[in-house]
């Protein structure tokens, strides 16, 4: 059945808060204001200047003349970059810092105010604070720390965010994007991120007919429900049986679903919290702190001309194609910088702006990708298919069809 086990694995992550509610004063509180916060269910705390164990989801800082000053505030939120900043003053002093808020993940709070207008600013900065922790968990992964969705552009972080708020709210989510963009990778992280000791499984949608694509589903779905909160991931989700309602399965047994498809046409199914991973190509940022990510555990670096041969390129496969490359010049470079020559692209076909085989293209990455993972594995399939993400059925399929075209 192409199915893919995964085990549990160790929690990833920063450190974390031992309690979603805990807060840190910093500098002269109104007394009332933190007793009522205190009812509320707040677990308040004096800040303390490098503190042992885990840091708070939010600092509460009072800005009071002689207290701290906006340098030694943003300083603060430079040294706890796991938590929001909640910062009470008066509205003629809040001004000043106003420009910071963005960058700094400031929450300003003009004074007075109320308990419940602080209590509601500190769960929403608790909100944001554990959300992008988690975010940034799923950048983690064994080795070198590089993955798919490396990056910092403004839709990579759109997504992770929403990823994350969607998969703690329960929501099944529908991640569509290209191939080699990374979809299975990101779920894969951030249910990892956040119960790191539940398994997951994988189905291959398209290797299944509709009656199999059932009993599939529903085995996958009772077994996870027996080991915890686990993970359903439904690979190549268009080829899902429209009948079948893996919803209603998921949420009756208590786990989370995931849904990932190539079908960038393709609308969402509805109940579903649909994510687009963009292609590579249009976030040329993400592309040098990707390829940065990878060369970092080989202390090589890119010189400017490669930097802008590999941010000019179309990458129609994707981070899948842009690791190859990458680690193909690792092999070649020379005096510790990675030079356009090492990187062998294509450069007349990229000028000329045309696809000639798009589909082949894409087939050889595959293959390299099977082969790598074969290799790593010492030629065990089964290992390989886990591996890769896909069921064993896949790939012997595309074993086959790699021999007969003389790639093996």
């Amino acid at each position: 059945m192409p199915t893919t086990r995964r085990q549990p694995r160790e929690s990833l992550g920063r450190t974390a808060p031992t309690s979603s509610r805990d807060v840190w004063v910093v500098g002269r509180c109104d007394t009332n204001l933190l007793a009522s916060l205190t009812t509320a269910g707040w677990n308040l705390q004096p800040y303390v200047t490098d503190a042992p164990g885990p840091q708070p989801s939010v600092l509460l800082v009072s800005w009071n003349k002689g207290d701290v000053t906006l340098e030694e505030i943003l300083t603060l939120a430079e040294n706890h970059p796991a938590s929001s900043v909640v910062l009470l003053a008066p509205r003629r002093v809040l001004a000043r810092a106003a420009t910071h808020s963005a960058a700094r993940r400031l929450t300003l709070v003009s004074t007075p105010t109320s308990p419940a207008v602080l209590a509601h600013m500190l769960a929403s900065a608790n909100h944001v604070a554990r959300l992008e922790a988690l975010a940034e968990d799923t950048l983690l992964m064994d080795g070198a720390g590089a993955g798919p969705l490396t990056g910092q552009s403004t839709a990579i972080r759109r997504a992770r965010l929403r990823m994350s708020e969607a998969y703690l709210s329960g929501d099944p989510l529908w991640v569509s994007g290209p191939l080699g963009s990374g979809k299975q990778w990101m779920v894969e992280q951030i249910h990892e991120a956040t119960t790191g000791d539940a398994p997951f499984e994988v189905i291959d949608c398209a290797e299944l007919d509709p009656s199999s694509q059932r009993s599939a589903i529903a085995s996958a779905t009772e077994r996870l429900a027996a080991s915890g909160a686990g993970l359903l991931c439904l690979q190549q989700a268009e080829h899902l049986d429209a009948r079948l309602r893996p919803i209603a399965e998921a949420r009756a047994y208590g786990i989370h679903l995931a849904c990932w498809s190539r079908a960038a046409d393709l609308d969402a199914p509805t109940g579903y919290c649909h994510i687009e991973i963009p292609p590579l190509a249009s976030r040329p940022l993400d592309v040098l702190w990707a390829t940065h990510s990878i060369l970092t555990p080989h202390r090589l670096t890119l010189d400017a001309a490669a930097a802008r041969l590999l941010q000019g390129y179309r990458w129609p496969g994707n981070y899948l194609e842009l690791e190859r490359v990458v680690l193909r010049a690792v092999r070649s470079a020379r005096g510790g910088r990675i030079h356009p020559r090492d990187l062998n692209l294509d450069v007349d076909w990229q000028a000329e702006g045309a696809d000639p085989e798009p589909s082949c293209e894409l087939k050889k990455l595959e293959a390299s990708a099977i082969r790598r993972a074969l290799e790593s594995t010492n030629g065990c399939k089964a290992k390989a298919a886990r591996r890769l993400g896909i069921g064993r059925a896949t790939l012997y399929r595309r074993l086959r069809e790699m021999s007969r075209n003389g790639e093996l």
